[in-house]
Formats: C-alpha cells, structure tokens, sequence
C-alpha cells in the first residue's frame, strides 16, 4: 500500500501550521496542514475532508464533567478510526480547533479509496456511527439531550495546480466548517439525499381529485397531485419546494411523469365516458427547459395517452421565454396534448400566459373563489374572465370550491366546472362524487 508518501495508513496527529501568502493580498496564512496531507494534494490525490462538528465537548469542559469529557473525546477518536479503516484509504485525524474534529482521507496509488458509499452519504454515515457510538458508550443525561448536536460536513479539495495546496485546503476547511457549523446547509444537504434517494426509489404517487362540470352532474376531468411516500417528502408544496432549492426539478419531473404514465396504463383513471377521460398533469415550469421533456412526452411513456392529458402550468416560477415556449406547446399539441393556465390571479400565472400561450383551459385561483358569494368584487372579475374564456375558445375551472354557496355563486356568473372539497379530496383511487353536492342544481334544472 505505499505510494512513496510516509506511512500512507496515517496515525491520527497534530497538524502543523505553515504559512502561505494570500493571492490578493500577500499577507501570511497560518494554515495547519499535515506534511503527508500535503504531499497527496500536490501529487493530485482525491482528497476528502470530514469536519466533526461537537459543540456540547465546551460545556462538558469542566472539573466536574471531566470524565464525561474524556469519554466523549475517546470514543469519538476511536470511532472516526474505525470508520476511515474501512474506506481503505490514507487518512489523517486531528482536533479542530479546540472541540471539533478533522479528518482527511486520500487515495493512495495501489489502494484508492474503497468505493462503500457515494460521497454525498459519506458525512451522514460517519455521523450516524459516532453518535451510535457516543450514546453506546458514554452514559450521561446531558449526552442524551444534546447527542443530535453533532453534525459531520463532508468537502472534497479540488485539484488546481496553479493555486497552492495550502490554500486549496484552506477553502475546503473553511466550507466544510461552515457546514458544519449551520444548521441550515446542514438541513440542505440532508434535504438533497433524502430527495435524491426518493426519486431513485420512486418514492411518489399520484392522488387524483375530481374536476366536475356542475351542470352534467359528473366529473370532466381529474388533477393529479403527487404525494410522497417518505418524510418529510409526503406533499406537493414540500416536494417541489425542496426540488427548487435543491437543483432537481428536472430530475424529479421525469420521475413524475414516468410515474404518471404508469397510472394511465393501468386505468386506474378509466377514461370513463366521452369527455371524462382527462387528467391534469402538473408541469414547473422549469421542466420546459429539459432537453428530454419534450422526447420524454412525445415518444415516450406519456405518449399512447397524449390525447388525456391536460399539461397544467404551474404558477411556481415565471416564464423568461414565451416564444420559446410557445413553440413547445404548439408541439405537444400537434400530439394531442392540451395546455392549462394554472391559479390565474396569484402567483406567475398572468395575462401574459394567456395572451400569448392560448390554453385550452384557465384555472382561478382559489383565492379569488373563496369567500366569492360575500365579495362583490371578486364575483365581477371572475365573471369578467369567465366570458373572456369563452370568447377566446378557453374553458375554465375554478378551484378550492369548499361550500355550496360558492358553488351557487359561480354558476350564477357562468362558471360550470369546479374543483375543491366540497365535491371530493385527492385521493388513491379518485373518491366519487357524492350526488347531493349536484342534488339541488339537478332539481333546478329540472324544475322539480
């Protein structure tokens, strides 16, 4: 296993300070890095950093505590040495700076670091091991309230040879620390693992709630909302909003309509009689920029059903680029596919969209139909865009009808088709209509 780098199995030590001056300002760096550290990074070796982060070990620090402290401290340098002997790799362990914990590990030429675990999971997994152990070992009340502290943040130093390997070290120390030491990236690294994991696993499924045309007395339509089946990724608004921040729109967009398509195949939304066939997919509208969305919906699964589809356009972020969108639109629908305006009235969803995307269907928000039978002003404008829809060939849906007042109130004005509890929630396999939620229109039309 040597590589020609003093013991590439390396003990746990102290590390050495050495100074190197700053790029734009020159001045001396004191940055502690150990010699074998040194020479992996200047010969290019993969180079991870593992920063332990223990802030309970300040306040064990006392006369009293003092065997609780050592006890700690003993487990946690025993443990990580466990753990790094398994990824047979070089490694270097060393206090940081006072409480916390450094550990490197490197690949060495005749032995590269054993592939057991993706590098994003390498932090989380060496966390587990310590805490397991910590709580094994060391019995004490005040470890037991504070164990879920320790936190562990993995940073991998990049190879620039024009920049020094001090201070190439230097930037991966810092931002392990800082991740370390935050909560917050902390939360999002857990988040992209977790999110990760459940699309691999395909970890979702679909509710579908009713969209109903009160006039006929039976469904036209239904929604397809994902739900999750891990926490915390079990809604929409959790989902979608970790899929943001995370970077995985795409990736969990693909996963979505894969999923969909699967649905379809099995009937477990039957197309039912003519007209009631359809199903709203919900589309960011970052997916639109996916070089595979298009070939994904087009020739792939979504495809034999394209005809059912209603691509519902959210209102989670704005479009940059209607001509290019429009252009992608007007290909799905040379194959079937229509397009929905979803939650006209609040968020991105504008006047915009509808000049100049033309969607076979609008959606008002929910916010402008609550409450509709007791606000004049709402009542005109939703009746003002109702007739606009059907002057431009556009049905509309209004959303979050919870209340048989509101349902009386926006077929006063026209509005026929309505989604919201008061006719079903989502739900596996899609819930039935009950008939008294049409009884009273039904009569009315029949003047009984």
């Amino acid at each position: 296993m040597s590589d020609g780098v003093a013991s590439p199995r390396h003990r746990a030590a102290p590390l050495r300070a050495v100074s190197s001056p700053h790029l734009v300002t020159g001045c001396a760096l004191d940055i502690p890095i150990d010699p074998v550290l040194l020479a992996h990074l200047e010969r290019a070796a993969a180079v991870e950093l593992l920063y332990v982060h223990v802030p309970f070990l300040e306040d064990l620090d006392t006369a009293a505590f003092a065997p609780v402290y050592d006890a700690v401290h003993t487990t946690t340098v025993e443990t990580l040495q466990g753990f790094v002997e398994d990824l047979n790799c070089a490694y270097g362990i060393a206090r940081w700076p006072a409480d916390d914990y450094l550990v490197w590990l490197a690949d060495t030429v005749d032995a590269p670091m054993r592939p057991m675990l993706d590098p994003d999971e390498l932090a989380v997994a060496c966390g587990i091991v310590l805490r397991q152990a910590i709580a094994r070992r060391v019995n004490h009340p005040v470890i037991d309230e504070r164990l879920d502290e320790l936190t562990v943040a993995r940073a991998a130093v990049p190879f620039a040879p024009e920049q020094p390997a001090e201070r190439r070290f230097a930037r991966t120390l810092r931002r392990a620390q800082q991740a370390a030491c935050d909560p917050l990236a902390q939360k999002k690294q857990e988040a992209v693992r977790t999110l990760d994991r459940a699309i691999t696993a395909r970890a979702f499924h679909f509710h579908y709630q009713p969209i109903v045309d009160v006039l006929s007395g039976r469904p036209m339509a239904h929604e397809a909302l994902v739900r999750g089946t891990t926490d915390p990724l079990r809604f929409p608004d959790v989902i979608f909003g970790t899929a943001e921040r995370c970077g995985y729109v795409w990736d969990l967009g693909r996963c979505l309509r894969e999923i969909l398509a699967d649905d379809l195949a099995s009937d477990l939304v039957a197309p039912g009689k003519a007209g009631e066939g359809l199903v709203f997919m919900n589309v960011h509208p970052s997916d639109l920029e996916d070089p595979v969305f298009l070939e994904q919906a087009i020739s792939g699964p979504l495809a034999p059903h394209a005809s059912r589809i209603v691509i519902e356009l959210t209102e989670r972020a704005a479009i940059a680029d209607y001509r290019r969108v429009k252009a992608i639109f007007s290909t799905l629908r040379r194959h079937g596919f229509r397009l929905a305006i979803d939650d006209l009235g609040a968020g991105y969803a504008g006047l915009t969209a509808l000049a100049e995307l033309e969607p076979e269907f609008i959606k008002f928000d929910m916010g402008l139909v609550r409450d509709l039978h007791t606000q004049p002003v709402k009542r005109r404008l939703i009746q003002r865009m109702n007739e606009f829809a059907g002057e431009i060939g556009a049905q509309t849906i209004s959303e979050g009808v919870e209340c048989v007042q509101e349902r009386d109130a926006l077929l006063e004005i026209g509005c026929r088709h309505m989604q919201g509890y008061y006719f079903a929630r989502p739900a596996r396999p899609p819930s039935q209509v009950p008939p008294s939620c049409f009884t009273p229109v039904q009569a009315a039309k029949t003047g009984s």
